[in-house]
């Protein structure tokens, strides 16, 4: 167990956020590797976790996933508990892939590289998920910041983030 800082730098500063993260600009044109079975068990067993958290917490209505990609562990946890009003919130490339599908929830296309706007989103969200998204972006800081600004003390914020070993 250890205490972190989290600095707030504004890195427009040093270069364009706007040219970040270009790798992954059709990241789900080809989405086959979500309908692999190693990718398949990796989101039952995330979504069994996030599925802990909502049984514990019966006040959870509104949910929060950002940087989702195209929505599958929203899919999962929604067949469990298909009341919630789920937002997921990523690229216009996960969207087509989540649309194509015909996934529920409601899609956001925002860009998370450095903070975001909440344009349409709720006020107040009861969990809010970042599922191994937020060490891709800039600045952690400015996606905490309003994560924090979108729940209350009742809210729950499930953050997961990659072992440092996998292959990611």
């Amino acid at each position: 167990m250890g205490l972190f800082r989290i600095e707030h730098v504004n890195f427009e500063q040093i270069f364009s956020v706007k040219d970040f993260d270009t790798a992954h600009t059709n990241e789900w044109e080809d989405a086959g590797r979500l309908q692999e079975e190693a990718w398949q068990r990796r989101y039952e067993y995330e979504a069994g976790l996030v599925a802990e958290v909502i049984q514990q917490n019966p006040h959870i209505k509104n949910v929060l996933e950002l940087g989702s990609g195209p929505g599958v562990l929203s899919q999962k946890i929604q067949e469990h508990f298909p009341d919630l009003n789920y937002h997921l919130v990523d690229k216009p490339f996960a969207e087509k892939y989540f649309r194509e599908n015909g996934f529920k929830g409601t899609f956001f296309v925002k860009d998370l590289s450095n903070g975001f706007d909440t344009e349409g989103l709720l006020d107040k969200y009861d969990l809010v998920i970042t599922n191994d998204f937020i060490e891709h972006v800039f600045n952690p800081h400015a996606i905490i910041q309003t994560v924090h600004n979108l729940t209350d003390e009742n809210s729950i914020f499930f953050i997961s983030n990659p072992n440092w070993r996998m292959a990611h």
